[in-house]
């Protein structure tokens, strides 16, 4: 079976646990899905000792290349070289009908697990460690729990600190850390706009300084491919946090910067003066119509006042972070009430 076949380096990848010894790993053309790179992400992300990883030449697709993006930015990740060219070419989200998939953003939602596959495993072990992020216990996070082989236990973490979750059922479960997350900010109702600076300072990746290194190097190899180059900033727009010196270096580095500022204009998350900087990158006045016809949305969304009707093209950056804020303040809004 083809699905089998392509998810088979998902289930070796599994065992790459927080211990494993190895220095440098390339698994450049083999089949590398977005199955094992959620399944990298879970296990490279506290592992110190992998410097390099090379996953050229694979279809990881835009949901693989956002989960291995992550994996660089994790500060306890030791990886400072990693390959991700020729990556570009995989499933569209849209045309994977069982996609499960981890918004490390807005993790909340209900999630249908089949535990005998090692990407699902993975998933399952991320929510839980996003649970002991936010100090939450996993009992208060995970509701309407449903196992097709009985009473469902919530793990323990083994001695390599891995999560020793089940290998066999099919696991439903509700997840919602926003009622928590909200009461940690201890923000004023109705401002919404330091709501928004905490959340994100509290659930986006920000880079450090040694990360911003990496990334500006993973992007001047993906730059010189257009198809690689939209899904890398794709990925870097969706989770990622970056300071207005490093998508500057982006821009100066390629020959269509109006496209980086296009896709990078949500990175800033509330900080006005940055996208406004940003925008003089654009080098004419077609650029700037270019630029201004992708994120007016964006630009001119009040957080304060969002009331209204909104028509957004999800796969657009900036769209894409109106919908995801709406979203957000839905659910803070839906927690107030809760008390």
């Amino acid at each position: 079976d083809n699905g089998q076949e392509v998810g088979q380096p998902a289930a070796f990848l599994e065992y790459l646990s927080s211990s494993c010894p190895l220095k440098e790993l390339d698994i450049s053309l083999n089949r590398i899905d977005y199955r094992a790179a959620i399944v990298l992400e879970d296990f490279l992300s506290q592992n110190s000792r992998l410097r390099a990883l090379d996953l050229s030449h694979n279809p990881l697709g835009p949901v693989g290349i956002r989960s291995l993006i992550r994996l660089l930015v994790y500060e306890e990740s030791g990886l400072s070289r990693i390959h991700l060219e020729g990556c570009s070419n995989g499933e569209h989200p849209s045309a994977i009908p069982d996609l499960q998939f981890i918004n490390t953003n807005n993790p909340g939602g209900h999630y249908m697990l089949q535990l005998d596959r090692p990407d699902h495993r993975s998933l399952l072990r991320m929510l839980y460690k996003s649970c002991d992020r936010l100090g939450i216990p996993a009992s208060q996070a995970f509701s309407h729990v449903q196992y097709s082989r009985g009473n469902y236990s919530h793990p323990s973490v083994g001695g390599d600190g891995v999560y020793e979750v089940r290998t066999d059922g099919r696991l439903q479960a509700t997840f919602k850390v926003e009622k928590a997350i909200h009461q940690s900010m201890k923000v004023d109702e109705d401002d919404f706009v330091t709501f928004f600076q905490k959340r994100n300072e509290k659930m986006r990746l920000y880079p450090s300084e040694r990360k911003q290194l990496l990334l500006f190097n993973v992007w001047r190899t993906v730059a010189k491919v257009m198809p690689d180059q939209v899904v890398f900033l794709n990925a870097l727009a969706r989770d990622i946090h970056l300071p207005f010196s490093l998508v500057e270096q982006f821009c100066r580095s390629c020959t269509n910067p109006s496209e980086v500022v296009c896709k990078l204009f949500p990175s800033f998350s509330s900080f006005v003066v940055d996208r406004c900087l940003l925008l003089m990158h654009a080098r004419s006045i077609s650029d700037v119509t270019h630029v201004l016809g992708n994120v007016s949305k964006l630009m001119f969304f009040n957080v304060e006042n969002p009331t209204g009707h909104y028509r957004l093209d999800l796969s657009n950056p900036a769209d894409y972070s109106v919908a995801e804020s709406l979203v957000l303040l839905d659910s803070w809004e839906s927690a107030l009430k809760q008390g």
